[in-house]
């Protein structure tokens, strides 16, 4: 047993060195591996479309982790498998027979392990862009409903007006605002935990007092975020998975 598995090891290592663009992939991308107890289906799936780095890996998967397989599908928990959600680890779940993505409780779950779970309605051989795909629209749904939420409990905190919320997926701002009283959020705002959302949700309606970064302005965002301070670090300290 042990020589077979260090075997196999050895076959993913060799495989992985001529395939590494497709293994940093298959790491870094926020998707899950999931496969159904088929090997035929597998097998198949993974000759007929050439994809041998991905069929050898989930059979590595179904071997070492078959016993684990409830209902036919198999859910891996890891780096590639998990994603932040309002500051909490949020698995993801590849599952077919549904209809639309929704979030469910994790009723058996260890300390330390996500308690929830998105379920997406994909096949289990979903590629990666096709998951990342249903996973953003996903998010950005929640980041609308939760952002809109917010930005009205501190606009009406500091006595200001916000006459449009609009999601942006800019690189280095995570958010703006127009003396207009537009105010634009990043989506990605979503995957921390609701104090880093409300000193960004309040640093933004702030300039609609002060379209400046002066004490006054700091003064303002304090007044309804005592603690900001240490949301500003969380921003720059959180490294957010590869989506989009």
């Amino acid at each position: 047993m042990t020589i077979a598995i260090i075997g196999f090891t050895v076959l993913i290592s060799i495989i992985a060195f001529n395939n590494r663009k497709v293994f940093e992939d298959m790491l870094f991308e926020p998707f899950v591996i999931h496969a159904r107890k088929d090997w035929f289906r597998l097998l198949t799936h993974g000759f007929i479309h050439g994809n041998y780095p991905h069929l050898f890996v989930n059979m590595f998967v179904l071997y070492m982790f078959g016993p684990n397989v409830e209902n036919g599908l198999l859910q891996i928990t890891g780096r590639s498998a998990t994603l932040p959600f309002l500051g909490e680890p949020l698995r993801l779940v590849l599952n077919a027979s549904g209809s639309r993505a929704h979030m469910q409780a994790i009723e058996a779950h260890r300390p330390g392990e996500p308690r929830q779970a998105l379920h997406l309605p994909l096949p289990p051989a979903a590629e990666p862009q096709q998951i990342r795909d249903v996973v953003q629209s996903w998010l950005q749904r929640q980041a609308k409903q939760v952002f809109e939420e917010r930005c009205q409990h501190f606009a009406a905190a500091l006595g200001v007006t916000m006459k449009r919320l609009s999601l942006s997926s800019a690189q280095t701002r995570w958010g703006s605002a127009t003396a207009d009283g537009s105010i634009r959020l990043n989506w990605r705002l979503i995957h921390f935990g609701l104090p880093v959302i409300d000193y960004v949700v309040a640093h933004e309606l702030a300039h609609l007092r002060e379209m400046n970064h002066s004490p006054a302005f700091w003064e303002v965002v304090r007044s309804v975020v005592p603690d900001f301070a240490s949301a500003r670090k969380s921003l720059v300290k959180e490294v957010l998975p590869p989506l989009g």
